[in-house]
């Protein structure tokens, strides 16, 4: 293992786009287009290098998505054909502020302590080998108070995440952790990630009393027991937890599910994903397949068939006015919480406010690079690598392409660096389907967004004060 060197620990924050709530541009539109219509990609001369506008349509109306302040204006048709044909059009008065370069320092504000790198399960996708890791083992409280102690700072709310493998095989650390933190003069928020085989009542009053916000992996009634478990009772077992905890779930800080998506799976989980969706209301966040082996590797079609189904599940939704169900779609939400607010929220942290904690106390760039010695940030002997940190600025500064010329780039800021590595080995060589899909999933927002505006805007305000 290399020995990096001690980096000061500079306070710095995430360069962040603000603007006041857009004006609308009420004129009439010369042309009508089907419901629900959003323009495809074809059809989009601009749609992966367009500095300032992004254009679409919803129903009968023109849009046209403002990229540095992530406002939204309704223009008259030519306008919106002007754009299309890659005219200009200039910026309203109202968005002409000094908008703040994307320039991340490193200011650690959350970490994945990974209590258990070991599981209780044997997912067949499972990126941590097994959830070990290769490593099997167990953090102590000596390690967890040492990395705690490391990265708080007095002032600033620390967000301590509870990892694995499977967490709730070292509640009792756990517990230990939590109650330290309640005696030092510092602020912590918790939160946990677990695969819900484990889950008591017990567990869940701890949560509530300490304002714990939770996930739980779970794929859907069928791919369950297919994906996960290998095991049809203990699969039945996490959707009994599911119905008999419901009341207690959902009076957590922020409770959701987190789904992974094969390429074999893609039409099953449109159909247990409406299920989890129609009985359970729990919000829904769902994930490619995270693996090296090239029978899970994604290719266009499966991207595009994604694209399909997921557009079909909105357009039912839509359909039938369910608001509170499209909120649920997590993946959905967070660009439609970016849109609400005027403000673009960066895709992902790693290396620049979050790091892994290892169980022998090294960090990692996420907690899915823990125990890869390639994506090592350093650990509690050595510090902070800075050098490997620098790095991860000057990446996300975004500053080569795709991402320069991207009309996603304040959004994503160049995505998921362990979906890139799967693809390609380098955590800096931009995976494509990525970025198609990424595409598909912002556009699909923009329509939600545009359709509440206009026929529930109460809902926009739930989604700018809620976690």
């Amino acid at each position: 293992m290399r020995k990096p060197p001690v980096a000061n620990r500079e306070r710095g924050v995430w360069g962040a786009s603000e603007a006041s709530p857009p004006p609308d541009f009420l004129e009439e539109p010369a042309a009508q287009f089907p419901p629900n219509h959003l323009l495809a990609p074809s059809c989009l001369p601009i749609t992966l290098s367009a500095p300032i506008w992004q254009a679409f349509t919803f129903e009968t109306c023109f849009y046209l998505l403002h990229v540095p302040s992530s406002s939204i204006l309704k223009v008259p048709q030519p306008i919106w054909q002007k754009v299309c044909e890659g005219g200009d059009f200039p910026e309203p008065l109202e968005l002409r502020k000094p908008i703040p370069l994307n320039t991340p320092l490193v200011n650690i504000t959350s970490i994945a302590l990974n209590v258990a790198e070991r599981c209780n399960l044997r997912c067949t996708y499972c990126y941590a080998g097994d959830g070990t890791y290769g490593n099997d083992s167990l953090m102590s409280f000596e390690i967890a108070r040492r990395a705690i102690r490391f990265f708080s700072r007095a002032g600033q709310a620390l967000h301590i995440v509870f990892f694995g493998g499977e967490p709730l095989l070292n509640f009792k650390l756990i517990k230990e952790v939590v109650e330290w933190c309640g005696r030092e003069s510092l602020v912590f928020r918790f939160s946990l990630t677990t695969n819900g085989a484990l889950l008591t009542n017990a567990h869940l009053e701890f949560f509530r009393a300490h304002d714990f916000a939770l996930r739980i992996s779970y794929d859907g009634k069928r791919l369950q027991a297919e994906q996960r478990t290998r095991n049809k009772r203990l699969a039945d077992l996490i959707e009994r937890k599911l119905e008999t905890f419901r009341t207690r779930l959902l009076s957590l800080r922020q409770f959701h599910l987190r789904a992974t998506i094969r390429r074999g799976s893609l039409e099953g989980f449109l159909g247990d994903s409406l299920q989890i969706l129609s009985s359970h209301t729990y919000r829904l966040v769902a994930a490619r397949v995270a693996s090296l082996a090239e029978s899970e590797r994604f290719e266009v079609s499966d991207i595009q068939k994604w694209g399909v189904l997921l557009t079909r599940l909105v357009d039912e939704l839509l359909k039938r006015e369910e608001w509170e169900k499209l909120l649920l779609l997590g993946n959905l939400r967070r660009h439609l919480r970016n849109f609400a607010v005027g403000k673009s929220q960066p895709f992902c942290g790693a290396g620049i406010n979050y790091l892994s904690v290892s169980t022998r106390g090294e960090f990692f760039l996420c907690h899915r690079f823990t125990e890869d010695r390639e994506e090592c940030a350093g650990s509690l002997e050595n510090g902070l690598d800075g050098a490997y940190l620098q790095r991860i600025v000057e990446y996300r500064q975004g500053g080569r392409e795709p991402c320069r010329s991207c009309w996603m780039r304040s959004f994503c800021q160049g995505g998921c660096f362990h979906e890139h590595k799967m693809a390609s080995k380098k955590i800096s060589t931009i995976d494509p389907l990525f970025c198609q899909l990424q595409d598909v999933e912002m556009k699909l927002a923009l329509r939600i967004f545009v359709a509440l505006k206009q026929k529930a805007p109460a809902h926009l305000q739930t989604l700018v004060s809620a976690p």
